[in-house]
């Protein structure tokens, strides 16, 4: 599942026991370009209703070292929640634990604060908290806009994208997303936007696995945003190549809580 070492090993390790003999719905992989550094080994794991039951939530808390009230207000989440997942992240500067609660659709779609005229549900609460703090979890709400065709899902990752200082992310964005609806309904896609309180966090993902591509068709549009984020090239191509036929599942960009510019490429295991 992931080649850590140290404290980060440990950390992704107490979840991968937490969730031992489990029925799991989905594993995911994921990398992240940031300023200077390609993040790796970053995974997450998925439950339905039937299996996160079968965990002990007072384990899962001390397992991963979760804040108490955040634990809490996940706890009570969960309760009208259809999906659960739990991701590790390592990091240069701090490592995170992320706890995402999915809920049901509900028949009437409710309005939200998404771009323009587009009619969204918010559809997960995201807890993300670092094991070694001790701080509250920040809680990242998510808001889902379906059925948007190419040039709304264009429109909106543009808004979205404004506070990018790097146009090669951009240029990076536009170009994978085009050729993913080269061959697909782009309404088939799933756009879904960040909203972190008040801060300035301004991000997307786009959930593209009804392209069914694998990552080594958009492994040449990366190269560019690598070198504006001055990626180690050689740690990109070897990881490249180590998924290179992995299913591409989201891409994710835009400006982190920090106000950095980032680009996450999400895959199938």
């Amino acid at each position: 599942m992931h080649h850590l070492k140290g404290d980060d090993a440990k950390w992704a390790d107490a979840l991968l026991r937490l969730v031992a003999g489990v029925p799991l719905y989905g594993v995911e992989k994921s990398f992240k370009l940031g300023p200077g550094e390609l993040l790796r080994d970053r995974f997450l794991v998925g439950l339905k209703p039937a299996e996160y039951a079968k965990l002990n939530l007072d384990g899962l808390r001390a397992a991963l070292a979760m804040p108490e009230r955040s634990f809490a207000s996940m706890a009570a989440d969960l309760k009208r929640a259809n999906f659960l997942g739990l991701a590790y992240e390592p990091g240069s500067r701090q490592r995170v634990f992320k706890a995402y609660v999915e809920f049901p659709v509900p028949a009437r779609r409710l309005a939200g604060p998404t771009p323009g005229t587009v009619a969204a549900h918010m559809i997960y609460h995201g807890y993300k908290w670092d094991p070694d703090r001790g701080e509250d979890a920040a809680l990242t709400r998510y808001w889902w806009a379906p059925e948007l065709d190419l040039a709304e899902i264009g429109a909106c990752i543009a808004r979205q994208q404004a506070n990018i200082t790097r146009p090669e992310i951009r240029a990076t964005v536009e170009q994978i997303v085009a050729r993913c609806a080269r061959d697909c309904d782009a309404r088939k896609f799933q756009y879904i936007e960040a909203r972190e309180g008040a801060g300035s966090r301004a991000s997307y993902d786009l959930n593209v696995y009804a392209a069914a591509l694998p990552v080594a068709e958009v492994a040449g549009l990366l190269r560019g945003a690598a070198r504006a984020l001055a990626v180690d090239p050689a740690a990109l191509e070897t990881l490249l190549a180590q998924c290179a036929d992995c299913t591409l599942g989201h891409v994710s960009a835009g400006t982190d809580r920090h106000g950095q510019d980032f680009l996450t490429i999400y895959h199938e295991q």
